[in-house]
C-alpha cells in the first residue's frame, strides 16, 4: 500500500496538531500522576516527543537517518528490561533518601505538555517546591558501588569528577533531558540524583535558556519530518520500512507549526 496522498496528509497533520493543542489547557499533569502505571500517561506521551529522548535527537548528524529513533520511540517498549525494572523498583527509595539528606519534600507528578510546543512533553520524577523538579537515576550496573567509585571505574558514564567534585557532564543526554524538563515544566531548578544502595549523589542544575533555544529547532524538525509522518501514516503498520529521513541543515528548515 502506498503512502497517503500529500493533500490528505496535510489535512490529517493539521487535524492531529490541532488536537494536541487542545490538550494544553487540560490538566494532563494531574491526570497522569503515576506515569508508567497510568494508562492515560502512556497515551499522551506516545503522541509526543518527550524529554528523555531530547539528547538523542539533538545530537543527530545532518545526514543520519531518523528511522531507528522513530522505531525505538513508537514500537520498542522499554518497560521490561532489567535496568528499567531496577530503576522503577528503587526510585521511591532514592526519593526518600534525597528527602532525608536535603530536608526537601518531593511531590509526585505526571506528564507536562509544553505550552508553546504541544508536541513536546516531559515527565520528571517529582516536584520540589514551586520552582524545582527532581530527576532520579538508579543505575543497575553501579548497584554495588558509590556514584564516585562507579564514575572512576567507568560504570557510570553520565558523571565526571573535577577537583574532587562530581557533576553531570554538560553534553550528556541527561543534561538535554533536564534542561527540557525545566523549560516544559516552567521550573528554575532541577535536583539531579544518582542513587545506589551505597550512596545518594545530588546536584542542583539551573535552567539554561540558551541551551534550550539551541535544542528546539532540531526537536521541531525531527517531530515534523520524522515522527509525525509515522504517527499519521504509519509505514510499519503496512509492513514497510519506516521512512529514512535525514534532518539536513536545521538552519534551512522552516516549520509548518508556526504558520
Amino acid at each position: 500500500m502506498e503512502d497517503m496522498d500529500e493533500g490528505i496528509y496535510i489535512v490529517k497533520k493539521q487535524e492531529f496538531l490541532t488536537e494536541l493543542k487542545k490538550e494544553i489547557p487540560i490538566d494532563i499533569q494531574r491526570l497522569t500522576i503515576g506515569q508508567s502505571n497510568n494508562p492515560l500517561w502512556k497515551v499522551m506521551r506516545l503522541k509526543r516527543l518527550t524529554a528523555s529522548n531530547f539528547g538523542k535527537v539533538a545530537k543527530l548528524r545532518p545526514t543520519t537517518s531518523t528511522a531507528n529513533i522513530v522505531k525505538a520511540l513508537l514500537y520498542q517498549g522499554d518497560w521490561g528490561n532489567t535496568a528499567t525494572q531496577y530503576g522503577n523498583e528503587n526510585e521511591q527509595r532514592a526519593i526518600q533518601d534525597f528527602e532525608l539528606i536535603t530536608g526537601l519534600k518531593v511531590s509526585p507528578c505526571g506528564l507536562f505538555i509544553d505550552e508553546n510546543n504541544s508536541f513536546l512533553a516531559a515527565s520528571p520524577d517529582g516536584l520540589v517546591s514551586d520552582e524545582a523538579l527532581l530527576e532520579v537515576k538508579c543505575p543497575y550496573n553501579a548497584r554495588f558501588s558509590t556514584p564516585e567509585e562507579a564514575t572512576k571505574n567507568g560504570t557510570i558514564k553520565c558523571l565526571t569528577l573535577s577537583n574532587g567534585d562530581l557533576h553531570l557532564k554538560e553534553n550528556h543526554d541527561y543534561m538535554y533531558q533536564i534542561q527540557g524538563q525545566m523549560q516544559i515544566c516552567q521550573k528554575k531548578i532541577c535536583y539531579f540524583v544518582v542513587w545506589t544502595p551505597q550512596q545518594t549523589f545530588d546536584q542542583e542544575i539551573v535552567k539554561d535558556d540558551t541551551f534550550w533555544a539551541k535544542m528546539v529547532p532540531k526537536l521541531t524538525a525531527f517531530y515534523e519530518l520524522a515522527l509525525l509522518p509515522e504517527l499519521i501514516d504509519s509505514r510499519k503498520s503496512r509492513g514497510h520500512d519506516i521512512r529514512s529521513t535525514a534532518l539536513g541543515n536545521i538552519s534551512d528548515f522552516s516549520s509548518d507549526f508556526t504558520k
